[in-house]
């Protein structure tokens, strides 16, 4: 029987939730707030049928964004009233495998749940609705901010010395100034060095497990 992979990551809190084991989610599940947090989404192909598509809710209360261009898939990002609303990649995650997305974010100032919301679109037309609330059948992605948080700020990075190396990827601009995010490769030194401290707080983060599982979604 074919098996779908998911990579379950618990980084910041080193925990895995029960509801974490075999869908869409959205890592870490704990960080602080104000923080300058990289974010890392997770999407298993779970059906028969290739993902095409994995649009995500942007929490209230974040101001500001910036996405990571993923090889083989677009973005965009979308707003609405004034802010960043959802982002929206399309591409294709075949059977068994699973995509990946990263993306830095500014949390809120205020302690409190951030409820990541996505919806996963397959070839044949069948949805998955990551939407819901904890201990369902398809619950949102949730990150606790929380003073007591273990600090990992992608800002951290910025002020070092020449010993940071180059991550090797490309940056995506998806700030509140922009609709679209599209592929920079005369990116600013700031956006360069927001790049690569990513890859020195992603490599450095501890993985708390990884989770082999596959069931059919069905759309809601």
């Amino acid at each position: 029987m074919r098996l779908a992979l998911l990579a379950v990551l618990a980084v910041t809190a080193g925990v895995i939730t029960p509801a974490a084991a075999a869908h869409s989610v959205v890592l870490p599940f704990s960080s602080r707030p104000a923080d300058l947090q990289l974010y890392t989404v997770i999407v298993p192909t779970e059906t028969d049928s290739t993902t095409t598509e994995v649009a995500l809710k942007v929490p209230e209360g974040i101001d500001f964004l910036l996405v990571r261009e993923t090889p083989g898939w677009k973005v965009k990002v979308e707003r609405k009233n004034d802010r960043i609303d959802v982002v929206r990649w399309t591409g294709i995650a075949p059977p068994d495998q699973f995509a990946e997305f990263r993306l830095i974010a500014r949390n809120p100032i205020l302690e409190g749940d951030l409820s990541w919301k996505i919806v996963q679109t397959y070839a044949d037309g069948e949805t998955a609705r990551w939407i819901g609330p904890p201990g369902s059948d398809s619950p949102a992605s949730v990150t606790r901010l929380s003073e007591s948080a273990k600090p990992v700020d992608v800002a951290t990075g910025l002020n070092g010395g020449g010993s940071s190396t180059s991550s090797g990827g490309t940056e995506t601009v998806a700030a509140g100034a922009s609709s679209d995010a599209t592929a920079s490769g005369d990116s600013s030194d700031t956006l360069a060095r927001i790049g690569v401290a990513a890859a020195l707080v992603l490599s450095g983060a501890a993985i708390g497990g990884l989770a082999v599982t596959r069931r059919r979604s069905g759309g809601t």
